[in-house]
């Protein structure tokens, strides 16, 4: 009983581990099963100032300009992870110099039908 156990947990591992070796083998494979990820944002990396927030407009009333751009981590390993952060930051509106900065949130990226 112990050695049909042990076969069928050594079989399962083998076969999902075969197939994410496949995909990672062939990520064109991988992207025609589970789909492409949508297109990245034209202003990428691009600071612009945000004016229409609650939070830019409680910045403002503070003297502060609230910025914000979209950033594109990429990410290492085998899976290629990639990520889309949200980053904002505040400027002193006389000095223009930083005076804050808030944490980056993740922006979702949704897959796209090749269909």
């Amino acid at each position: 009983m112990f050695l049909l156990l042990a076969y069928f947990s050594v079989a399962s591992v083998l076969l999902v581990g075969g197939t994410l070796f496949y995909y990672v083998l062939f990520p064109d494979l991988a992207a025609e099963r589970f789909g492409e990820r949508e297109a990245l944002p034209p202003d990428v990396g691009i600071w612009r100032p945000d004016m229409d927030t609650p939070e830019a407009v409680a910045a403002h009333a503070r003297g502060l300009v609230r910025e914000v751009r979209t950033f594109h981590q990429e990410g290492g390993g085998a899976f290629r992870r990639r990520r889309l952060l949200l980053q904002a930051r505040y400027r002193n509106v006389e000095t223009r110099a930083i005076v804050s900065v808030e944490r980056d949130k993740v922006v979702k990226l949704h897959r796209a039908d090749r269909r």
